[in-house]
């Protein structure tokens, strides 16, 4: 069930690193913005990606219907500020719904692993009982 959940909504997913050099005015900016949300620092990295990202896909889509009349512009607006917001918050729910479904499958490992452990404890203190038995019997 998990794995066909992965296979869906992540395609070909697999968490990449990546480092970047910023200067420290950029950097200020940018956590005082991530504090502003109450992101921690790597959601807030990610949704700023993800909404900039969009911002430049607006960007082309507006320029391209630049020709167009005012209440389209205004509509185009809009539009922008929705898809930034939710193109933001899709990819922090999304990396976060892919840890929690790598945390699921290794603690469904764990949790295997503690019933065989306890399953083998089990025998073990039922033949140690019928030991006792068999030795008080005596």
């Amino acid at each position: 069930m998990t794995e066909d959940f992965e296979k869906d909504f992540f395609p070909n997913a697999e968490v990449i690193h990546m480092e970047v050099d910023l200067l420290n005015d950029l950097w200020e900016d940018l956590k005082e913005e991530i504090a502003l949300n109450e992101w921690s620092e790597e959601e807030g990295v990610r949704y700023i990606l993800a909404s900039g990202l969009a911002a430049l896909r607006i960007v082309r889509l507006k320029e391209s219907l630049a020709r167009s009349e005012e209440d389209s512009q205004a509509m185009i607006d809009r539009l922008q500020q929705e898809r930034m917001q939710i193109e933001g918050r899709y990819a922090v729910m999304k990396y976060r719904a892919y840890q929690f479904m790598q945390a699921t499958k290794t603690l469904q490992m764990q949790l295997n692993t503690c019933q065989v452990q306890l399953e083998g404890l089990r025998r073990l203190n039922n033949q140690l009982r019928a030991k006792l038995e068999d030795d008080s019997a005596r």
